[in-house]
């Protein structure tokens, strides 16, 4: 089986390192995968790494920027696309890329179609609501098929499109039990606790939230320290986080390298996240992979990777949160009761399962003349 993998970017510290990951997982079970990106987010150092590895990337320049901006550049993108991978003799596209794009290689190629749905997020003004929603109905109506990567996502399909008969293959996760990295349990501090919060820094990703429950916890005379890391995606918003944790013990890290957040996963003793929307919760489950309890929002796909009161807690709202972390401050018998907990759930989200998974989903694709 000859598979062309289609996504927006080549770089593992940004939103497309699950489709760099399945590109690795199904090669390392015989399916011969070629990745194909925009120039958009290109990393050598993926690169290379992939080539060594024996995976091939095509990078495709996205023409006309400046003239059709940044969504409608992604159409003549798909159609240059489109041309590369019909030079050479592929069974299917799996696509995890941008819904314009696939209008060329709809257009261009007669290869099925797999698409991955990572959710959508719907904004608050109307127009926008439209556009959003009319950009990601392309995902369903021009492929054969769709998988979505929780039960929220495979929900939102149908909510949003109509759409039932998505799959759900969940994303593996890098698991710390079987990395150079190591558990993390004996990290965790007898004294007080140190929290961990990872993700992009945007609004709905809920920080000024957190570092405003930080601050409570600090003034009513508790132990607590905490680290947020992430991409600032939103200056003005970073800015304000700034501004917020001055004066307090709370440290932003930048850009995380992926030692940098092992090193931070395995010195936490909670990881946290204010987050309002998730079309899966890596974070959670890494952090749980190092046997550290998650606490999070019960909200979009956040309860399919923290098991409420086993392996950390759902929250209702920010207030359950901070209840939550007052609990666990100076309990290190419970933090280490849901830390091994998480330990032995996170095992259950594997790369390898994911592979199997796509695998047996294409198969079916290309038996059946329309995969819808």
């Amino acid at each position: 089986m000859k598979i062309a993998l289609v996504t927006d970017s080549l770089d593992e510290h940004a939103g497309s390192r699950a489709a760099i990951s399945l590109a690795c997982a199904l090669h390392n079970q015989g399916v011969d995968v070629s990745i194909f990106v925009s120039d958009d987010l290109y990393s050598k150092e993926t690169e290379a790494r992939l080539t060594s590895l024996g995976i091939k990337a095509s990078v495709v320049k996205r023409p006309l920027l400046n003239v059709l901006g940044r969504f409608l550049s992604k159409i003549p993108l798909g159609f240059k696309t489109a041309i590369l991978i019909n030079k050479e003799k592929y069974d299917l596209i799996s696509f995890h890329g941008s819904p314009e794009t696939l209008v060329g290689l709809r257009i261009l190629t007669r290869l099925p179609i797999v698409t991955t749905y990572y959710g959508t997020q719907i904004t608050d003004t109307v127009l926008k609501r439209l556009i959003t929603k009319l950009r990601a109905s392309l995902w369903v109506y021009l492929s054969n098929n769709v998988v979505a990567i929780s039960k929220y996502c495979c929900q939102e399909l149908a909510d949003l499109f109509g759409y039932s008969k998505a799959p759900v293959i969940y994303p593996g996760i890098e698991s710390a039990v079987t990395s150079k990295w190591g558990s993390g349990s004996e990290n965790f501090r007898h004294d007080g606790i140190s929290i961990l919060s990872v993700s992009r820094f945007v609004p709905y990703k809920g920080f000024l939230e957190l570092i405003e429950i930080l601050r409570n916890l600090v003034s009513t005379g508790l132990n607590v320290r905490a680290t947020l890391a992430g991409n600032p995606a939103d200056k003005k918003y970073y800015e304000e986080m700034k501004r917020a944790v001055k004066d307090l013990p709370i440290t932003i890290v930048i850009n995380p390298t992926d030692e940098e957040l092992a090193s931070l996963y395995l010195s936490c003793d909670v990881y946290v996240s204010g987050s309002r929307w998730e079309g899966f919760g890596l974070t959670y489950l890494e952090a749980s992979s190092y046997g550290k309890p998650a606490l999070g929002l019960r909200k979009a796909s956040v309860p399919e990777v923290i098991e409420d009161s086993k392996t950390g807690y759902l929250c209702n709202n920010f207030v359950e949160v901070e209840r939550r972390l007052r609990e666990l401050t100076n309990n290190l018998p419970l933090r280490a009761e849901l830390g091994e907990a998480g330990r032995s759930f996170s095992l259950n989200f594997s790369w390898k399962s994911a592979a199997a998974a796509y695998i047996s989903l294409f198969k079916e694709t290309l038996t059946t003349k329309n995969g819808k």
